[in-house]
């Protein structure tokens, strides 16, 4: 059984002609179904949420590769609120294909109840309906307010 983890923020745009390449690079670990799966209309990387905790695929050294070629710019950021990696988050970094990667954790008390993460989740799936991309600290302000009540 696996946990589910969420794209918080996603603002890197790859060059139409690099979406076969990506595929390719990704095909021997089955990352994309198809070769129309690897960007969204906007030409930003898709993440497959169906695929749960395997949903990143940057760690790749092959699809690092031609991003590198493909010289993006932008940001990716993942967070984990269950599983083994609970309260975790991670984020690549892109200038000009070459990437930096960072990862921090919430803090330990946070959204431990199940009507917190409920509340959390809520949210989350609205900000996400609206096609907001949220940093990082947006959840975690988020989380601390639910935490103190404040958001009821």
């Amino acid at each position: 059984m696996g946990w589910q983890i969420q794209v918080l923020e996603n603002t890197v745009v790859v060059p139409e002609e690099y979406a076969e390449r990506l595929f390719e690079a990704g095909d021997g670990e089955h990352f994309f179904g198809e070769a129309s799966d690897v960007l969204d209309e906007e030409g930003h990387l898709h993440f497959e949420s169906d695929a749960m905790e395997h949903m990143d695929y940057l760690w790749d050294d092959d699809i690092l590769a031609v991003l590198e070629d493909a010289q993006v710019n932008g940001r990716v950021v993942f967070s984990s609120n269950e599983g083994d990696n609970a309260g975790t988050w991670w984020a690549y970094d892109f200038n000009n294909g070459v990437v930096t990667q960072s990862r921090g954790e919430t803090a330990n008390s946070i959204a431990q109840t199940s009507d917190e993460w409920d509340r959390l989740g809520e949210w989350l799936a609205d900000q996400v309906a609206a096609d907001v991309m949220l940093s990082p600290a947006e959840v975690l302000a988020k989380m601390e307010e639910i935490e103190d009540g404040d958001d009821l």
